[in-house]
């Protein structure tokens, strides 16, 4: 018998600082530091999202994003348009909202290029939770 649970979303990026300060802010994360062994930090930036067992982990690639995204985060919000343009004002952007199937979204691209998207709430409760933005 064993134990799993997901521990990181892994982002590549190719600049450390752009991303630890966009994704900083967008979820209310804090930089994590790396035990004193290994390297890791030449190759990662860890973030602890408040509430969350899971962190972020950005990757350093020297190559710009070439291809689609095979995985990505999805935010939800009461306020779907209001949380789009806050994440715009910390240097995202807007792809296209999609209205389908009964889901309405916007997909978004980080700093970097990588998808996600902004989406209505698919768990109420544990939204009560969530961070709260202005």
């Amino acid at each position: 018998m064993h134990k799993s649970r997901i521990c990181y979303i892994t982002i590549d990026v190719n600049d450390f600082d752009k991303a630890v300060e966009f994704y900083s802010k967008a979820f209310n994360a804090e930089l994590e530091g790396f035990p004193t062994t290994g390297n890791s930090d030449t190759v990662y930036r860890r973030l602890k999202i408040p509430g969350s067992d899971i962190r972020l982990l950005l990757q350093l690639v020297p190559e710009e994003k070439a291809c689609k995204t095979r995985v990505h985060l999805d935010i939800e919000s009461d306020d779907i348009d209001a949380e789009a343009d806050r994440l715009v004002k910390l240097g995202a952007r807007k792809h296209k909202y999609m209205d389908e199937r009964g889901f309405q979204f916007w997909i978004m691209f980080d700093p970097f290029g990588n998808e996600f998207c902004v989406l209505q709430p698919e768990y109420p409760k544990l939204l009560e939770h969530g961070n709260k933005w202005q």
